[in-house]
């Protein structure tokens, strides 16, 4: 955590620097591919992990955000969030977890995830049956079992709507995961 903490501030102070001479598009384009994809390597790993640990997070991203639209420090930065159509990091972490779900119900891949995480398949016909479910894991109890991706994986599929949870296309889920996320987002506030 600590290193993607100083990495991250390292190319914001960088980003802070040359912004003056970007346009708003290009420094999107530059906080996100540098820094945002730090902050979303491996980041279904951080299901479960502690409130201190996400708000590390979120404070970087709040921090780009204010470098990339040009507010203050001070500034709400909901709105600037929203503007710039990017996820909170707890509904980023939400969002990839979703993402590689849904690829390995759909193609099968990465195959080393697909052994993890079954279909609910009911003994008996219930309505239940075809709302695309994933059956919770057995003898998974203790804290760390909880954030393991068999866990998180059936824990955030089976909140997401049945809407969203049955897109076969990728590209289509994409998109309806995030409106869901953003719609959740902003129900909290």
């Amino acid at each position: 955590m600590g290193n993607i903490v100083k990495f991250s501030n390292f190319n914001i102070r960088a980003l802070r620097h040359i912004r003056p001479v970007l346009n708003r598009s290009v420094a999107n384009t530059m906080a996100c591919s540098i820094i945002s994809t730090r902050l979303d390597y491996c980041n279904s790993l951080l299901y479960g992990t502690s409130v201190n640990n996400i708000n590390r997070l979120q404070r970087i991203q709040n921090t780009l955000a204010c470098v990339v639209s040009g507010t203050k420090k001070r500034d709400h930065i909901t709105p600037v969030l929203r503007d710039l159509h990017w996820l909170l990091v707890p509904q980023r972490i939400e969002y990839k977890i979703a993402l590689i779900t849904h690829k390995v119900l759909s193609t099968g891949q990465p195959q080393y995830l697909q052994s993890l995480i079954k279909e609910y398949k009911p003994s008996r016909q219930l309505r239940s049956e075809g709302q695309r479910l994933l059956s919770k894991p057995n003898g998974l109890t203790s804290v760390l079992a909880s954030r393991s991706f068999t866990r998180s994986s059936e824990t955030v599929w089976n909140s997401l709507p049945e809407l969203v949870r049955k897109t076969e296309s990728v590209v289509a889920f994409k998109n309806k995961l995030k409106t869901h996320l953003f719609a959740k987002i902003n129900s909290a506030m």
